[in-house]
């Protein structure tokens, strides 16, 4: 069995070699934080060259995924910081995001007045013709529903 060096160009179809390896490409992934266009603008190729890339190169997607999950991990760095300075924003932020559990959660309810229930009044005199009779075929069956299959 031979072990064949994936990371290095390799010839195409049609005889051209590839004109990046994968480090090199792993390392303009890296500076652009895994933004797609910003790396593929540091390798002055186009945004479809880079995606060719990774489909003959899968473990660029490994590579693309761990530099997004290092990202995370300084957002949230950033945002304990922020927490830490009690930034209002952050602090709400946090909160409604992973206090959930604890009950800080937005909910909107929608009520009539004076906390009642909303009133809903369902005419059919605009209805056309075709749409009332459309209407009533509907109430029909759902008032006497058909087996499956029947």
């Amino acid at each position: 069995m031979t072990n064949k060096d994936t990371t290095a160009p390799r010839e195409r179809l049609g005889g051209r070699r590839e004109q990046f390896d994968v480090p090199t490409i792993a390392e303009a992934l890296r500076q652009a934080a895994g933004v797609i266009s910003l790396a593929a603008a540091r390798l002055k190729i186009s945004r479809t060259a880079l995606y060719q890339y990774f489909d003959r190169h899968p473990e660029l997607h490994d590579v693309r995924r761990e530099i997004e999950e290092e990202t995370l991990d300084l957002a949230e760095a950033g945002l304990l910081e922020q927490i830490r300075d009690k930034n209002m924003t952050a602090l709400i932020f946090y909160l409604k995001t992973k206090g959930k559990q604890r009950g800080y959660v937005e909910r909107s309810e929608v009520t009539g007045p004076n906390g009642r229930p909303v009133s809903v009044q369902v005419s059919a005199d605009n209805l056309s013709v075709d749409d009332a009779l459309r209407l009533e075929e509907l109430a029909k069956r759902a008032a006497n529903p058909q087996p499956a299959g029947a």
